[in-house]
């Protein structure tokens, strides 16, 4: 059944016009340079990431690979990578008072290009709906893609499906292989990077949604309103000392003399600090000591810098929505560089094959016709 609706959609009405089946076929066509462009880029960081750890290991063991550590750093701080640098501390003196509670920009960079994510260990475990969710919203968009792209080659879908590994859900689509095989080179090439083509489209689509304000304008007409005196607190964890301690939907506007503007910690050790927050629909200043690890009180204490206007609308729903285009758009980057690499079992490995094959063809015709 959902072969016919795929086949439907691919073969509508108005993919039968010239123009719309030029542009969708030009679309999967672009999609496939895009994939042997990912492939390049993904053996450069994966290359870059392995001289790194030897680096790392050379440095810690005192062999003179730890001068490649050196050379990579240069090499990194000579192309302008920089990194965000939440162990920095606000400056003492009259200078503070002008710090902001955001992200540091330093020039240094960040030694770990690759880093694995762990629920509980690398990942907050209140991030693990999103970490699922969104692995598996870009595991669909990407076998979507594969379909979508049989389907405009009249290829047959057999099978799709879903699984779970342990924890981490996936998806799978199964061609026909023997239509596949009778495609032309082309159209295979389109089908095997469509996958990643959908990741990469759909990498473009969150950055612009998220980084124009466009999702904030969406919530602004909705029934939120965009707090610019602070961040207001939208949850706080049920483990944390100031859980029932500051009401929900109160504006912290200021932690110490860090003016609140961003959430994120700059603090790396533990201390004792003032909030400083109005409660909601009083603007009567309160202060709260709390004596802890600030890190801790940034991801236990959930923010956001919009508030409903109407109180039978979610409060949670803004920052929860935000968290997970983050989530999305860091796995659908992941999904459309991993996935092009030539290594078994990837969609970059099929890719790579049918060009070397196509390659060879191409090659074997050119001589026969001299």
């Amino acid at each position: 059944m959902f072969n016919n609706v795929v086949a439907a959609c691919a073969q509508c009405s108005l993919t039968r016009c010239p123009l719309v089946s030029w542009l969708i076929d030009g679309f999967y066509r672009v999609g496939v340079c895009v994939s042997f462009v990912s492939m390049v880029v993904c053996v450069g960081v994966l290359c870059t990431a392995a001289v790194q750890i030897a680096a790392r290991i050379g440095a810690k063991a005192g062999y003179p690979l730890a001068d490649a550590w050196s050379m990579v750093l240069e090499v990194q701080k000579y192309l302008g990578v920089a990194h965000f640098d939440q162990r920095a501390t606000p400056h003492v003196g009259s200078d503070s008072q002008h710090s902001r509670l955001s992200r540091r920009l330093v020039g240094t960079p960040d030694p770990q290009v690759l880093r694995p994510i762990i629920p509980g260990v690398t990942l907050p475990t209140g991030h693990l709906w999103h970490y699922l969710l969104a692995l598996s919203i870009c595991a669909i968009i990407h076998e979507l893609g594969h379909a979508f792209a049989a389907a405009r080659a009249r290829v047959p879908l057999r099978n799709l499906g879903v699984f779970v590994m342990g924890i981490y859900p996936g998806a799978f689509v199964e061609l026909c292989k023997t239509k596949l095989d009778q495609a032309s080179v082309g159209s295979r090439l389109s089908i095997v990077c469509a996958g990643v083509w959908h990741n990469a489209v759909t990498v473009l689509l969150v950055f612009v949604l998220v980084r124009s304000g466009g999702l904030g304008a969406v919530f602004s007409h909705t029934g939120w309103t965009r707090v610019t005196n602070g961040v207001v607190i939208s949850d706080v964890a049920s483990n944390s000392p100031l859980h029932n301690r500051i009401p929900l939907l109160s504006t912290v506007y200021r932690i110490d003399d860090v003016i609140c503007v961003l959430p994120s910690s700059p603090f790396a050790s533990s201390r004792v600090v003032r909030i400083y927050y109005h409660l909601p629909n009083n603007q009567t200043e309160h202060m709260l000591l709390y004596a802890g690890s600030p890190t801790e009180l940034w991801l236990d204490v959930q923010v956001s810098s919009l508030c409903p206007r109407y109180s039978y609308l979610p409060h949670t729903l803004p920052s929860w929505i935000e968290t997970l285009m983050q989530y999305i758009l860091s796995f659908s980057l992941a999904f459309c560089l991993l996935n092009a690499l030539p290594a078994y079992y990837l969609d970059g490995d099929l890719a790579f094959k049918m060009l070397i094959t196509a390659v060879e063809q191409r090659a074997r015709v050119a001589r026969a016709t001299k």
